[in-house]
């Protein structure tokens, strides 16, 4: 159950941190590949450093800023976007976009948390707008014609909402319990090197040089706050 002087606060998560992000995210990727959504994605820790020093008076410390540092440049090198010779202004724009958003997620959930709500309830209510929100973008019709006794990409569809969409928000909600919100959105940039990891085993995607590097980076910078804790 949640208070409803509350509501607003759960239909901002919804609405733009859940369905905001995954919009101006999947826009970036469209239109300027993978790499440069993932790093524009992952200046998110950025914002929530800023944030977190204007609504919670987090100390912005030295050892906070350099892994924020080590994992934007570990990211870019994971996602390769040096070998990027151009990234147009707007899909620019959406990419930052899907960092600000994603990292209002972070600053909401905190605060909602210090309310006293527990995890489940406030991944429950932003899916629920999100869900909601996000109808107005989806092709219904078009989506049950593609499914359509297509079992296996039924099955696909509920693995990437479970495990890769519901699963990771409230485990980073319940992260929040336990941390600041600055740290935990550095520490949630080791995804890109989960993804390449997965990409080499189950893509048989190899991973360079410069790929290693910033996956040292990543793990540098998360091994650093935890030695801050």
């Amino acid at each position: 159950r949640i208070r409803l002087k509350d509501l607003p606060l759960f239909v901002i998560t919804g609405v733009f941190c859940i369905s905001g992000t995954s919009v101006t995210y999947f826009t970036t990727i469209t239109h300027s590949g993978m790499g440069v959504a993932a790093v524009l994605m992952y200046f998110s820790p950025v914002f929530v450093i800023i944030l977190s020093r204007l609504f919670f008076r987090e100390a912005v410390t030295k050892p906070k800023v350099a892994a924020c540092i080590l994992a934007v440049a570990g990211c870019a090198l994971v996602s390769g976007v040096l070998s990027i010779e151009r990234i147009q202004p707007t899909y620019l724009l959406t990419g930052l976009a899907s960092a600000l958003f994603y990292g209002m997620y972070s600053i909401l959930s905190k605060h909602l948390l210090d309310r006293g709500y527990h995890t489940l309830t406030i991944t429950a209510y932003a899916f629920l707008f999100a869900a909601a929100s996000i109808l107005f973008f989806a092709d219904i019709p078009g989506l049950y014609q593609r499914i359509r006794g297509d079992n296996m990409l039924i099955l696909y569809g509920l693995t990437l909402a479970v495990a890769a969409c519901a699963l990771p928000y409230i485990l980073y909600t319940l992260g929040l319990s336990y941390t600041q919100t600055g740290k935990a959105a550095i520490m949630s940039s080791v995804e890109p090197v989960t993804a390449a990891v997965a990409a080499g085993l189950a893509l048989d995607e190899r991973i360079g040089p410069l790929g290693i590097a910033g996956t040292v980076l990543i793990l540098a910078a998360v091994a650093g706050l935890a030695l801050t804790a």
